[in-house]
């Protein structure tokens, strides 16, 4: 198992941020410095920037971020359910008790990220790049991990039902307080990762190994 090479850093938001409207936004806006609060309406904007910026109770579902770009920044209990995240980049980011279902992750680039009780269903992240990040008491059934590169990536209680990691590798990780009744890899991408006893009865299933007493 590689070494954890350091902590995980969490947004670091300045005590007073600015309470603001979030009307509208264009291709390539930049928001600093603003928290927004119980604010609901879809937006769709290309290569947007957020710095600095708290998003709590902000129901945003079905917009589209493509290539967007989002560093230190927190979204506290918000409803983000299919919303278009398509090659953008994260830093230092925190999702806690969200609603993420058919969320949009392909192609992302995030490091510093959390995922901190969110249901999170269905969601995508094909090619994308997850260093130092960690999921945690997240729901993520039938959520797909294709080609996905998991760098120091941390597992805890997250329920993975129907999850697929095709051309992902769990090496080092921590499968043990996950659970599954089905879950989609081969031999090769599920090779060094850590795994219960239980959890190993299941895949020996899994890769049609059949087990019988002498």
């Amino acid at each position: 198992m590689k070494p954890k090479q350091r902590l995980i850093q969490k947004p670091d938001l300045p005590e007073e941020l600015l309470i603001r409207s979030l009307n509208e936004l264009t291709d390539n806006s930049f928001i600093e410095m603003a928290k927004y609060d119980h604010t609901s309406s879809s937006f769709t904007a290309s290569h947007v920037g957020f710095e600095d910026v708290f998003f709590t109770n902000v129901n945003m579902s079905q917009s589209k971020f493509p290539f967007s770009s989002w560093t230190n920044v927190l979204f506290d209990t918000c409803d983000l359910s299919q919303l278009d995240f398509q090659g953008a980049r994260f830093r230092r980011v925190e999702f806690r008790n969200c609603k993420l279902a058919g969320v949009n992750f392909s192609q992302t680039d995030m490091q510093d990220v959390r995922f901190i009780a969110c249901e999170a269903p269905y969601t995508l992240f094909g090619n994308a790049i997850l260093r130092d990040g960690e999921l945690v008491d997240c729901l993520l059934k039938g959520s797909q991990f294709i080609d996905t590169k998991l760098d120091y990536a941390q597992l805890d209680n997250v329920v993975l039902d129907d999850v697929s990691f095709d051309f992902t590798s769990l090496k080092g990780m921590d499968l043990r307080s996950c659970s599954f009744t089905n879950i989609h890899l081969s031999e090769k991408e599920l090779r060094g990762a850590i795994i219960s006893p239980e959890q190993a009865i299941s895949f020996i299933h899994l890769f049609g190994v059949t087990v019988k007493q002498t």
